[in-house]
């Protein structure tokens, strides 16, 4: 069963991990994860997987809790993982002000 890894870059201080597994060239499994560097502190703002054997996103606060999820059932693996890059690469931005927020109103 390979697994792949690779992260993409969308500025100094924000990435996309990319996280997959393939059987006979099928995607069996997958993460895909936004990190944001905030004052320094790497953050998991948002986590596409498969961990429920059905494709969803995890919404995720300060402490790494899941405060919101979203289920894809219409998606295949595959759509899901396209459609995961696709997201976090155009709206990135409008993900790390909610968080930051939600750290302000934390605090």
């Amino acid at each position: 069963m390979p697994f792949k890894r690779y992260e993409i870059w969308l500025d100094e201080d924000n990435v996309i991990f990319v996280y997959f597994s393939t059987v006979k060239g099928e995607l069996i499994e997958y993460v895909v994860k936004y990190i944001s560097y905030i004052d320094g502190e790497p953050y998991e703002i948002l986590r596409y997987d498969c961990a429920h054997d059905v494709a969803h996103i995890d919404i995720l606060d300060s402490d790494g809790n899941t405060v919101e999820k979203q289920w894809l059932p219409h998606l295949n693996f595959k759509q899901a993982l396209t459609s995961a890059r696709y997201d976090i690469e155009h709206n990135y931005q409008f993900y790390r002000e909610r968080f930051i927020k939600w750290l302000k109103e934390k605090n």
